[in-house]
């Protein structure tokens, strides 16, 4: 490794050591984070009917220096397009197909526009891969596959803070995401970044509806085969299936995807 590199940009510095570093975001970023599938372990039956569903996606949309913003702002660009006044939120399992083919449309142009700054990434949870021992621990299970899917990522940046959804926010669960994400991060990553977790607020509940919608896509995908909306976005995201294996967008190519240890 060469000598460090020093940025300097008013009275902050950024020190940088190694060339590649030069023009990489290395600030600030929020993740916000939503999930698609239920919470059952009746495997031995079909998904509803008497049975629970055998996937569980965690979608993580990532933005770079306040372009977390640019999430919702594609949701609230669908409100307007569709005419929707209702003060209820819109799941994606509320949308029809036109609405779904429209939200594609919005997004696919907006992650093609920004592309480093505005990330999608998603883990994907065959619940019958998951160890027996670990299925009562299901905020741990959430915790760890979001973590592996995002920690290389983080590992890029200064500072970066976590908004799940209220599914990880119950008992037991305070500090959990964050301390896992942490954990990854810094020794797996060998990053220094300062993680920490921040309550959902008016303000970003579009963005945690982009996340919805990105979840509810991917879930289709892999659950019922319904693959139209995933294969139009899934050239802008990257895709990490817990305890199987990983592909990188746009190439398609499958990689081995370590355990946790």
């Amino acid at each position: 490794m060469g000598s460090p590199f020093f940025i300097i940009s008013g009275s902050n510095i950024t020190i940088l050591h190694d060339k590649k570093d030069v023009g990489r975001d290395v600030s600030n970023a929020l993740i916000l984070s939503d999930e698609s599938g239920d919470l059952g372990w009746k495997l031995d039956q079909p998904n509803r009917d008497g049975g629970s569903s055998r996937y569980f996606v965690i979608a993580a949309c990532l933005g770079a220096n306040g372009d977390h913003m640019k999430f919702g702002k594609v949701v609230r660009k669908l409100w307007e397009a569709k005419g929707w006044t209702s003060k209820n939120e819109k799941k994606w399992i509320d949308l029809k197909e036109g609405a779904r083919s429209d939200f594609c449309i919005l997004a696919s142009k907006m992650l093609s526009q920004n592309r480093e700054t505005a990330k999608l990434f998603v883990s994907v949870i065959k619940k019958e891969l998951i160890p027996l021992h670990i299925r009562d621990h299901f905020h741990l299970i959430y915790a760890m596959a979001f973590s592996r899917s995002v920690y290389e990522e983080i590992s890029r940046y200064r500072n970066v803070s976590l908004c799940p959804d209220n599914l990880n926010a119950g008992t037991g669960s305070k500090g959990l995401i964050e301390n896992i994400t942490r954990r990854d991060v810094w020794l797996q990553g060998n990053g220094s970044t300062t993680i920490d977790q921040i309550h959902r607020s008016k303000p970003l509940e579009d963005g945690l509806a982009f996340c919805d919608y990105i979840a509810g896509a991917v879930w289709n995908h892999y659950e019922e085969g319904r693959s139209d909306a995933f294969s139009r976005l899934s050239g802008h995201m990257h895709v990490h299936e817990m305890w199987g294996r990983r592909r990188d967008p746009g190439t398609g190519e499958d990689n081995p995807y370590l355990k946790l240890a």
